[in-house]
């Protein structure tokens, strides 16, 4: 559900703040399907700090804005 270029702006955005990627675990979770549906690929983005145990959960998959949201969320020390 995460794609390549999700994971590296995500990546991206600690190290721009002057952080350890390694400090932060990115966790994905698809949304269950029922039977024969046909929809986008949802689901929950969960990240982690390690060193602080602090954890916050984005809406992922098609159209989704996780990594910006993400972003703003370290700026405002939510993730301290």
């Amino acid at each position: 559900m995460v794609e390549d270029s999700e994971r590296e702006d995500f990546e991206e955005i600690i190290r721009n703040r002057g952080l350890d990627p390694n400090d932060f675990e990115l966790l994905e979770e698809r949304d269950a399907l029922k039977k024969g549906e046909i929809h986008a690929i949802r689901g929950t983005v969960t990240i982690k700090r390690k060193s602080n145990g602090i954890e916050k959960r984005y809406r992922g998959g098609h159209g989704s804005t996780w990594p910006a949201e993400f972003d703003g969320d370290l700026n405002s020390g939510k993730f301290e």
